[in-house]
């Protein structure tokens, strides 16, 4: 069965890079449908909604909390070595559409010990028109999320002629952390679990077996064997967004049975195989679990 899957987001930009971040983690191999927040409500059910930290209290009154879920969105690697090479004591303007997340990549990267640097936030929504021309006619270095500081806002004609010809604009890519990506993927990988073993169950009720059963057993035990790799692919996709989103993970697929052996047409070796496909995905689950925490 195919999960409905929805990205949520207090824009489309948002909402939109959540979708495009979720494609890349799945590997496009589940469609996600964008949303903004003030939409929700008018649409279909879906098996899991994911949004950005900011939304979840707006929308946990009005969705199921077993089906929401946070990505929290963080820059990847490269972004804060870039920010690393400003020289020392400059001014560093934070460019974003809310001033709530201009303070946490501040905060980000005094962490990383990036805290000799003077940083001021830009936030086009939460400030007057006047208060931002007067720091982008004045800014050398802008940093913020690529969807704010691209042609979309930030190089947009609206705001383009306040800046510098040789301002220094770099541009975050943002992924979802590990622990929130893994919740995500655990809650997935046990909706595709659950469905599995229901169909399993329900096959092994023909007795004695129908030429029609074992050919359905055969088609869930490739199933299985499927969405053990993509989530497995996934995991470790997860991982490698961390450094860089165009890192693509490209895991050689394991396939735990020659299921295209002719051999394997008979119903109680099918179910064999079935059981201890099963068994793998628990405990791969069970890791992603493990990790959740």
């Amino acid at each position: 069965m195919m999960p409905v899957i929805a990205a949520v987001g207090s824009n489309h930009l948002i909402a939109n890079e959540i979708c495009l971040l979720t494609e890349n983690i799945l590997n496009g191999k589940i469609p996600i449908s964008c949303f903004r927040t003030d939409e929700i409500q008018n649409i279909a059910p879906a098996d899991f909604y994911i949004c950005a930290p900011t939304q979840y209290d707006k929308l946990r009154h009005v969705l199921p909390s077993q089906r929401l879920f946070i990505f929290e969105l963080i820059p990847t690697s490269t972004f804060f070595l870039e920010i690393a090479r400003i020289p020392k004591k400059s001014t560093v303007y934070v460019f974003n559409n809310l001033l709530p997340y201009t303070k946490t990549l501040i905060s980000y990267c005094i962490a990383l010990g990036i805290d000799n640097l003077c940083f001021k936030a830009i936030a086009y929504e939460n400030m007057s028109l006047s208060e931002i021309t007067s720091c982008l006619k004045k800014a050398k270095y802008i940093i913020g999320v690529d969807r704010f500081v691209g042609p979309e806002v930030l190089l947009s004609p609206f705001y383009k002629k306040y800046l510098q010809k040789d301002v220094k604009i770099i541009a975050a890519k943002r992924t979802a952390s590990v622990r929130s990506s893994c919740i995500f993927l655990h809650a997935l990988a046990t909706f595709y679990y659950t469905h599995a073993q229901k169909e399993y169950h329900c096959l092994l009720q023909f007795s004695p077996p129908t030429d029609a059963s074992v050919l359905a057993l055969k088609k869930l035990a490739i199933k299985i064997d499927e969405t053990i790799n993509n989530i497995r692919t996934a995991s470790v996709q997860i991982i490698a967004n961390q450094i860089d989103l165009s890192a693509k993970e490209t895991c050689a697929e394991i396939s735990f049975y020659d299921l295209n052996d002719n051999k394997q047409n008979d119903f109680s070796c099918l179910s064999h195989i079935v059981n201890r496909l099963l068994l793998t995905f628990a405990i791969l689950n069970k890791k992603l679990e493990y990790i959740s925490k």
